[in-house]
């Protein structure tokens, strides 16, 4: 009797893979089951995200000629996340923001013509705007489920590989004279972006609460926190979960 029993229900199996099929459908099943609904995406609480500007104390014009506006000295680049500490997960994809001047951007060398829709040719001047906006989005929409004041965003900070970020940090912490420290800083910076623009490193993060309560009420009071040094040995999501929950 088990050995009928498991023959059965390999029949029944097989009997509903056909079901997939949409031939299969004008086919008179004795046994037909009911219609199943497609699938359907939930949302939750959803979050407009719109980043402005991210701006160092350490600027200058980083043009050769000089003409042009004040910047930061070398590219960064931004990549948003929600972190969520009760549950001690990570609870969002990754957006990547890139929040670099036009004249920075310059300073990295293309690796590969850039691809617009599949096709190599460049755009068409008329679409140079709209291909900006595509290829460098400052707007995001997260979506949480079940919100409450101990989920953050997260903002982690990378630049382009130059060495340890002891090194790399430290003009920017310094309190010394600026523009000195600025043209330092901005011809280290062309000569990495020319021989490693492609490799990235950790550079700093910062973070702010997104809710005051389990209602799912945005925090608008709540501001970024101050810019903290990504040390290289604490970049995987428990490191990040473990500095936010002293943070706090």
């Amino acid at each position: 009797s088990t050995r009928e029993a498991e023959i059965k229900l390999k029949s029944e199996s097989r009997v509903k893979l056909f079901y997939l099929d949409p031939d299969a459908q004008k086919l008179d099943f004795p046994s037909a089951e009911p219609e199943v609904k497609p699938f359907e995406e939930k949302f939750g609480k959803r979050i407009l995200v719109k980043c402005n500007d991210l701006s160092f104390n350490l600027q200058c014009c980083v043009a050769e000629n000089e003409e042009g506006p004040t910047t930061n000295v070398e590219p960064f680049f931004v990549t948003l996340s929600l972190f969520d500490i009760k549950y001690n997960r990570k609870i969002s994809a990754d957006f990547h923001v890139d929040l670099n001047h036009c004249s920075v951007r310059q300073m990295l060398v293309p690796t590969s013509p850039p691809l617009m829709n599949g096709s190599q040719s460049p755009p068409a001047f008329q679409d140079v705007l709209h291909a900006a906006a595509m290829q460098y989005p400052k707007q995001g929409i997260f979506s949480v489920t079940c919100p409450h004041p101990d989920i953050f965003l997260v903002a982690r900070i990378e630049k382009v590989l130059q060495g340890s970020i002891t090194h790399c940090a430290e003009p920017y912490m310094k309190s010394s004279d600026s523009s000195k420290v600025a043209q330092k800083v901005l011809k280290n910076a062309k000569q990495a972006c020319q021989r490693l623009g492609q490799y990235r490193m950790p550079f700093a993060w910062a973070a702010r609460t997104l809710f005051k309560d389990a209602s799912g009420n945005l925090d608008k009071n709540a501001r970024f926190s101050a810019v903290y040094r990504q040390d290289s040995n604490k970049l995987s999501n428990d490191d990040m979960l473990k500095l936010l929950a002293d943070f706090r």
